[in-house]
């Protein structure tokens, strides 16, 4: 037990590194994706949370950090959160509406909202996935050139005016 602790505040503490075949240190032989081989076994899963350095959003979109860590894990590994989606945020916020619910099939309005400096769209992206999966009647609202993924949109209602989108709204969700 001692031993996973010590793994988990290890894992917690330090970065994980974010190129597999780089050396962890300059004076030793091991490469970045030892970390996942000897962490993993002191696991009995882990849980893994990365972010968009929103500098290169094909590697971004990629989640290459999080994948190579499930090739080399020799157990199960959770997404916490990743540069594309946060699952755990999106069974939260639909334990909040199923909570809140008046309706077999909601309005809700996924909005963009102004922040001083970008933000990953991992949230939004399972916020949206979590609604289609729930049948739940989606508008996406934003400033025209504010596009989320059209992978992740495909099927949803985007409108570039709030204030029509908001009108009826059952649940406002605001997301830069």
């Amino acid at each position: 037990r001692h031993t996973r602790d010590q793994a988990g505040t290890e894992v917690q503490t330090r970065a994980l590194p974010n190129n597999e075949n780089r050396r962890m240190s300059s004076k030793k032989a091991e490469q970045e994706k030892d970390a996942a081989k000897i962490i993993t076994p002191k696991c009995d899963i882990l849980g893994i949370r990365t972010w968009a350095e929103l500098k290169d959003k094909e590697r971004d979109n990629s989640d290459k950090i999080i994948n190579w860590i499930i090739k080399y894990a020799k157990h199960p590994v959770l997404n916490l959160e990743r540069s594309t989606a946060h699952p755990l945020q999106a069974l939260a916020d639909a334990a909040t509406i199923n909570e809140n619910i008046n309706s077999n099939n909601p309005k809700i309005v996924l909005s963009w909202a102004p922040h001083p400096k970008p933000l990953p769209h991992a949230v939004a992206n399972s916020f949206i996935n979590m609604c289609k999966i729930n049948k739940y009647d989606l508008t996406i609202t934003n400033p025209k050139g504010y596009d989320l993924n059209k992978k992740i949109t495909e099927g949803i209602r985007v409108i570039n005016d709030q204030e029509l989108a908001f009108k009826n709204a059952d649940f406002i969700y605001a997301k830069n």
